[in-house]
């Protein structure tokens, strides 16, 4: 192009040499733009079904929400009133326990169990007698540890029908099938029958007997002990008869055998 101002000749919308300006002679061409088609925005059937159930699932949980914490707060109620129950069962529990034993303590008279001798009864002299009449065997053991009663065990033997125990504080007492008697506190006695251990001067007069065998088919035991804890070899009854003297404070312990004087 040449300045018609200047006469020089330049390129652009204006001269270098004089400073004309030639811009509105520059024509501005537009480029066509190509009609390119929008993208439509589409969700997969799958994902429709995923909001769906997304949808009615919270729904439904927002329905049952206040029903389902008023079966909570009602269920938390009936524990707890459940639970006051028992405390108070529990507690009724313990104030007839206390009760029972206080009476057996007043009466000198403990059913089958296991007792801390100096805390739920007394140290002393006890007659155990058999509950049943047709089964009249009973055990009974004598321990140290309520924890370990076997590791501790100091005494233990099966009985028939009437059985005397000396206890001592600290020791603990567990027997089954038969009733505990404080000699001191009832006039429970064992009756002389043909098995037991007996005391001389209280069930059995001292003096001199004889033992003769109950029941053939059987073997005939016997023996006369110092104290209940003192294990002797019982005699063998071989013979028919035996003879034997009893001075006040021993212990007869026969099986299968008939005592006469």
């Amino acid at each position: 192009m040449q300045c018609k101002n200047c006469g020089a000749p330049f390129e652009g919308t204006k001269c270098p040499y004089c400073h004309t300006s030639y811009a509105e002679n520059v024509k501005l061409v537009y480029l066509p733009v190509p009609d390119t088609p929008r993208k439509k925005f589409s969700i997969s059937s799958e994902m429709q079904i995923i909001l769906i159930s997304a949808g009615i699932l919270v729904s439904a949980v927002m329905f049952i929400a206040p029903f389902v914490q008023k079966q909570i707060t009602e269920t938390n109620r009936q524990n707890q009133e459940q639970a006051l129950i028992r405390a108070a069962l529990a507690e009724n529990e313990r104030r007839e326990e206390r009760k029972r034993i206080e009476w057996q303590k007043q009466h000198g008279i403990y059913q089958a169990g296991t007792y801390h001798v100096g805390e739920d009864i007394e140290q002393g002299l006890y007659l155990l007698l058999a509950e049943e009449q047709k089964y009249k065997m009973f055990c009974l053991s004598l321990f140290l540890s309520e924890d370990a009663p076997k590791e501790s065990e100091i005494f233990f033997t099966f009985a028939d029908t009437c059985r005397y125990i000396e206890l001592e504080d600290g020791e603990y007492l567990s027997f089954d099938s038969a009733t505990l008697y404080d000699i001191r506190k009832t006039d429970a006695s064992a009756s002389v029958l043909t098995s037991g251990m007996y005391l001389v001067g209280r069930d059995i007069e001292a003096g001199h007997y004889t033992l003769t065998i109950a029941d053939a088919q059987e073997t005939c035991y016997y023996a006369v002990l110092p104290d209940t804890l003192t294990n002797v070899p019982e005699h063998q009854l071989t013979q028919n008869t035996a003879e034997i003297t009893l001075h006040d404070g021993e212990f007869l312990e026969i099986r299968n055998c008939v005592l006469e004087k």
